[in-house]
Order: structure tokens, then sequence, then C-alpha cells
């Protein structure tokens, strides 16, 4: 069975990815329930481009 590798992003290219400002990407995350989980690790942020694809499809109807 193949895997996918999944890959962390930095919120800057997270917000970028979406078309959006950083302040914007950081105020989605904190008010949208369904919004990505974000990892911290020591002083670095990420999210999952996977999990933040899956939000752009759900939120846009579209598939990818």
């Amino acid at each position: 069975m193949a895997q996918t590798l999944d890959f962390q992003l930095r919120p800057k290219d997270a917000a970028k990815r979406l078309g959006i400002g950083i302040s914007t990407f950081w105020e989605w995350s904190k008010r949208d329930p369904d919004f990505p989980a974000i990892t911290r690790l020591g002083r670095t942020t990420s999210i999952s481009a996977s999990a933040l694809d899956a939000y752009v499809a759900r939120n846009t109807g579209s598939t990818k």
C-alpha cells in the first residue's frame, strides 16, 4: 500500500497558499473550529499541507 508524504507549512507559507495575509491566517486559526490544527514544536509553528488542502476543498466545494 503506497503512502503519501505529508509535509508541514510555516504560517507565512500557508497564508500564501490560501491567498490571504498572515494576520487573516491567525484570525481564521483562532475563530474557525474547522481550521486545521496548528502544530508547535518549541518555537517552530507549522500546519499540515494536506489538512490545509482538505480545509480549502471543504470550504470552496472544489476537489484537487
